[in-house]
């Protein structure tokens, strides 16, 4: 404030006189000008000169404010005349930051006096605890009885609006939000300019929140770029909800004599539990069918998301079949060189195509049987319904190989032979149980007359 500038001559003892005076000297030695106002804002005298000197007389017991002007440069100073030996406190300077706390006026002038009353630049009466975001620019004034007329001395307050970090904030969004700027879902209309950083370890980071590769965290907003004020601080707390998962729609076929069964296991996907089952007819129903009673169609199951999550819907359509949709067993005997079969069509029953063929082995294979490289034995057949009585058809395959009748041959024979046997021109190793017949196609006997 630079009291040593300022040299101030007390009025009267009588505060009602204004015989007070001040003498400035400026730091500095050089050309300057000058202003005095009262502390209502009045200008009560003006003046310059070479050297930086400046003197005002006739000033009563109060509150003052010197402008100084020198080499452009701008400066202000307060001071305040008593009345007589009378001084209810040196006058002062305060800047006052908007997020300051409370502050006790008393405190702020030196050799205060108690027994005065302070007012605000309004001149509306306070007490002495003036809350900094309620403050405004201006004189601060404490009027002290000086019999007749009050002694008046002050605060020159300089209020400094700080800077604004928003209010602190929740934020939900959904997994599969696109990134955004932690500015936004601030409340309050926070300053640009800040420096962000993670609560859960107080490094800086750069404004963004990643929904893919970010989870659920706390961040704060700090600006410290205000003169005068120190940081302003706010929070958001971003939470990051998961997309529900009623699982994918899929097709059924029920066996109407099956059991009830739970229709959450049949849907496709993961489906979560905890969702609501609707009939076809959107009536609510359990989660658990029963064949016996309810009606084959396409049932909702509806899973409701966390804010702002929208919900998610599938479907599990069911159908009805006989409760023996695989048929029923059979055998079959082919020979080693015939055509390949078709297994479904030697089933008995009536089986529905669809289902799948495994072998003895339990491996998969397809419908179809080929004698001359395949095994045989039971292939078994599924038709994919649930519940069925009988669940599965078995077909039994064997296969004959072609008995060896030997190679064609011929021989001459004397015709004086006759009996001859007609297995001795046979092959070694061909069995002598087939049947013979002649070039007619009539069986003849072994033994050749």
């Amino acid at each position: 404030m630079g009291y040593s500038q300022i040299t101030t001559t007390p009025g009267g003892a009588n505060s009602c006189s204004c015989s007070g005076s001040v003498t400035f000297t400026a730091p500095i030695a050089s050309p300057s000008t000058f202003q005095v106002f009262d502390y209502l804002g009045n200008l009560i005298g003006t003046g310059s000169s070479p050297t930086g000197q400046y003197f005002l007389d006739n000033l009563c017991g109060s509150a003052y404010s010197l402008v100084m002007v020198q080499g452009g440069v701008t400066t202000t100073y307060v001071f305040n005349i008593m009345a007589g030996n009378t001084n209810p406190g040196n006058s002062t300077m305060l800047d006052v930051c908007s997020t300051g706390g409370n502050i006790n006026l008393n405190n702020q002038l030196t050799g205060f006096a108690a027994g005065g009353t302070w007012q605000n630049p309004a001149g509306t009466p306070i007490g002495n605890m003036l809350a900094a975001s309620s403050a405004v620019s201006g004189w601060y004034t404490y009027q002290y009885n000086g019999g007749g007329c009050p002694i008046v001395t002050g605060i020159l307050v300089n209020f400094i609006q700080n800077a604004n970090p928003g209010l602190s904030t929740t934020y939900l969004i959904c997994e599969d939000y696109e990134p955004f700027e932690l500015l936004e879902p601030m409340e309050g209309n926070p300053d640009s300019g800040g420096q962000w950083y993670y609560t859960s370890n107080n490094q800086p980071m750069d404004g963004w929140f990643y929904p893919a590769t970010m989870n659920s965290q706390q961040f704060y907003y700090t600006i410290s770029n205000v003169p005068g004020c120190g940081p302003v601080t706010s929070f958001l707390t971003v939470t990051e909800n998961q997309n529900p998962s009623s699982g994918t729609s899929q097709s059924i076929e029920v066996c109407q004599g099956a059991a009830p069964f739970n229709m959450t296991n049949y849907l496709g996907g993961s489906p979560q539990t905890g969702g609501s089952w609707y009939s076809p007819t959107f009536a609510p129903v359990s989660n658990m069918f029963n064949p016996a009673t309810q009606p084959a169609g396409a049932y909702l199951y509806h899973v409701n998301g966390l804010t702002p999550c929208a919900s998610q819907e599938s479907y599990l359509t069911i159908s009805f079949v006989p409760n023996n949709p695989s048929g029923a067993n059979a055998s079959t005997t082919l020979c080693a060189t015939g055509t390949p079969l078709n297994m479904f069509n030697a089933l008995n029953g009536n089986p529905l195509s669809g289902g799948t063929w495994t072998n003895s082995a339990n491996q998969p294979v397809d419908g179809t049987f080929n004698p001359a490289n395949e095994a045989p034995g039971n292939y078994t057949y599924r038709y994919p319904a649930i519940g069925c009585t009988v669940p599965q058809a078995v077909l039994n395959i064997s296969v004959q190989q072609l008995v060896n009748a030997g190679s064609d041959g011929s021989t001459n024979l004397c015709e004086s032979i006759t009996t001859f046997n007609l297995n001795s021109l046979l092959s070694s190793g061909v069995p002598t149980n087939g049947v013979w017949t002649n070039e007619n196609g009539t069986v003849v006997p072994a033994n050749h007359h």
